[in-house]
Formats: structure tokens, C-alpha cells, sequence
């Protein structure tokens, strides 16, 4: 009886590697994260309509776009306008007071 060790997801859009790890294994605040290094997608588990929209988010920041406010700004309406989900955007003026919290 062999294991096979499972290859890493692959985002299709932006080639990037996805690793989905329990959400108490990510950083407090931090909902998902692209890994520049290693063009690594670090996602929960959970598959909820947010989890599925920060995976489009974190995909943007492997097709380009940066981490500054514009960057973020656009990950976002770039996941808002692959998923439907335009509830989870969040504009520059909120992204500094979530920033904060």
C-alpha cells in the first residue's frame, strides 16, 4: 500500500502554485497571501464565497498586480469581476482603515 504524494493545485490564469492549509495555519487578519518567491497561492481549506474571491484576488497578484494600495485596489476588482462578488472589494480609502484594525 503506497502513497502518492498529491501534487499542489495550480492556478491556471496566473501558473501559480495554490497550497491550502487550515486557516489557524495563516497569519492573524490574513485571509490568504501570494508568496512572490516562490509564485506560491497560500489559501484556507474552506471553501466559502469569500475564501473563493481572495483566491482570485491573491491569482491578480500573480498576473502583476502589485502590493501598494493601487495594486491591492485592483486585485481586488480584478477577483470582484471574475467571481461576482463586488461586496468583498475594498476601496483604497478602506483598505488603509482595515489596515489599521
Amino acid at each position: 500500500n503506497t502513497l502518492t504524494k498529491k501534487e499542489p493545485d495550480k492556478d491556471y490564469e496566473s501558473g501559480s502554485k495554490i497550497v491550502r492549509v487550515s486557516s489557524s495555519e495563516l497569519p492573524t487578519n490574513v485571509k490568504g497571501f501570494f508568496d512572490t518567491t516562490t509564485r506560491t497561492i497560500h489559501l484556507p481549506n474552506e471553501q466559502t464565497d469569500e475564501n473563493i474571491f481572495v483566491e482570485k484576488h491573491e491569482s491578480a497578484h500573480g498576473l502583476g498586480y502589485d502590493g501598494s494600495p493601487q495594486g491591492e485596489f485592483g486585485a481586488d476588482c480584478y477577483a470582484a469581476a471574475k467571481t461576482g462578488k463586488f461586496q468583498y472589494v475594498r476601496t483604497p480609502l478602506r483598505q488603509k482603515d482595515q489596515l489599521k484594525n
